[in-house]
């Protein structure tokens, strides 16, 4: 049996080659086998690796070569700018700077602004604040209650919870105790079985409204939606055992007589040329391909 990858793709020619040649029922058995995954030790016996990992002596014994000797010094020379650039200091100014000559904009844009010359027609950007009758007093108490420290709010009421009491009389306490000694009806351990014919005692006392009073009464139906009693369905008209009928009802009550399909595919002549064939005149380019290619050598 060909052996098929399950990592494999389709696009594969090994894959195409080895699928050609399974069956059904070869493919039946493949299936029916279980995943050579699960049936491989675990772990690996390939990539399992035992602790304390074993050294071989050659390792031990290994001697260096001058070569990874000379690699594996840090060299202590100036790195070529190819490798390293060099950083500029923290206070570097580059000699371009030092030796530039400003333009009289440059200049000119360098100077402090001067301050804008004061003139009456310019309007004043502050906002005008309207004092009104009591501005003066609702200054005071804004200070004043900005001054005052921050009141501690008041604690919340503690919940005053009503605590029950004993009786104090015996025949209170007879009544408590026949009280506790019945069990609720939840702890039952038999309920009383439920009745469905039994009418709940709230819906005797209800009243319907007036709108469930319409809906219940019945609706009377029209004349011409009511239903004729005295119809027979099984009875035949006068008239219909009087009519004659026409050739066409004739013809169309008369079954169809279907024919047997005619069997084309085996014909008695196997060999049989149709005449026109016969008749055909062949061109002399249908001569030249009718002929037999002669290849050389033969």
């Amino acid at each position: 049996m060909p052996i098929i990858k399950a990592r494999s793709y389709d696009g594969s020619p090994a894959f195409n080659q080895a699928w050609s040649v399974v069956t059904r029922s070869m493919h039946t058995e493949m299936l029916s086998k279980p995943s050579p995954r699960r049936l491989a030790p675990w772990p690996d016996p390939n990539a399992y690796q035992s602790l304390p990992i074993e050294i071989s002596p050659a390792t031990l014994h290994y001697n260096t070569s001058k070569r990874l000797k000379i690699l594996s010094r840090v060299p202590r020379g100036k790195y070529t700018p190819k490798y390293k650039t060099q950083m500029p200091s923290e206070h570097h100014v580059e000699p371009g700077n030092l030796t530039f000559i400003p333009g009289p904009r440059l200049l000119e844009l360098a100077q402090p602004r001067a301050p804008a010359a004061a003139s009456k027609d310019r309007r004043s950007t502050k906002k005008i604040r309207r004092k009104h009758k009591n501005a003066e007093k609702e200054l005071e108490e804004w200070l004043a209650q900005r001054a005052a420290p921050k009141p501690i709010p008041p604690q919340p009421p503690v919940p005053k919870w009503k605590r029950k009491t004993t009786p104090l009389s015996p025949e209170e306490h007879e009544v408590r105790i026949i009280q506790l000694s019945r069990p609720p009806p939840r702890y039952m351990i038999q309920p009383d079985p439920w009745d469905p014919y039994q009418v709940n005692p709230k819906a005797k006392r209800a009243r319907a409204t007036k709108r469930t009073l319409e809906l219940a009464a019945h609706r009377e139906l029209p004349e011409e939606a009511r239903l004729d009693l005295a119809y027979k369905p099984f009875t035949i008209k006068k008239s219909a055992l009087k009519y004659k009928p026409t050739k066409r009802i004739l013809d169309l009550s008369e079954p169809v007589v279907k024919r047997t399909a005619a069997n084309n595919d085996v014909r008695e002549d196997a060999f049989q040329v149709p005449a026109r064939a016969l008749k055909a005149m062949c061109s002399k380019r249908t001569k030249e391909l009718a002929k037999p290619i002669v290849r050389r050598g033969w």
